[in-house]
């Protein structure tokens, strides 16, 4: 055999052991990234239910609290566009007004509004467990971009993502 043999023989060797690396690499990152991806769109369901909910909930704290409106901008917030992060802080902090408003108001303690708070509550439990999961898998996602994985995450355009801000959940006396 020539030497021009051995040459492409050793540089199919190279190549053939570069893909291995990169798809070996690429496999393992783009599992984390669909559990990511899966987390992320559990997240924005129950997002899109929770504020359904504190929309019928909106409508009955107008009805009996009519000097102020405390939560003019609610309306407006399915106008604006926000990402999933932004969307759960916005609804936690309308959410712990519409308990302020609850609490100090004894015509907002009915059956109808605590069984809608604890549908609420519900769902911030499987908010927060999927935070918990994507935080877990952005962190090994993080973990796992040294070296060569690095750049294969950069050819299929894997990035590390914000970690979701994980709060004790909005307590009330319900």
């Amino acid at each position: 055999m020539g030497p021009l043999l051995i040459g492409f023989f050793i540089l199919v060797i190279i190549i053939g052991v570069l893909l291995i690396l990169y798809f070996t690499a690429y496999n393992r990152l783009s599992i984390i990234k669909i559990k990511m991806d899966n987390a992320n769109n559990i997240i924005a369901d129950n997002l899109e239910k929770k504020q359904a909910l504190m929309e019928k909930l909106y409508e009955k704290i107008r009805s009996v609290v009519t000097t102020k409106d405390y939560l003019k901008d609610f309306k407006n917030l399915k106008n604006r566009n926000l990402n999933n992060y932004e969307l759960d802080k916005e609804l936690n902090e309308y959410l712990q007004t519409m308990i302020n408003l609850k609490e100090d108001n004894k015509n907002l303690d009915t059956k109808a509004i605590n069984k809608t708070f604890a549908e609420i509550k519900q769902i911030d439990q499987i908010i927060r467990a999927n935070k918990v999961f994507f935080n877990k898998n952005n962190n090994d996602l993080f973990k796992q971009m040294k070296g060569y994985t690095k750049i294969a995450a950069k050819i299929a355009k894997i990035s590390v993502k914000n970690s979701y801000e994980i709060k004790e959940p909005v307590e009330s006396s319900l």
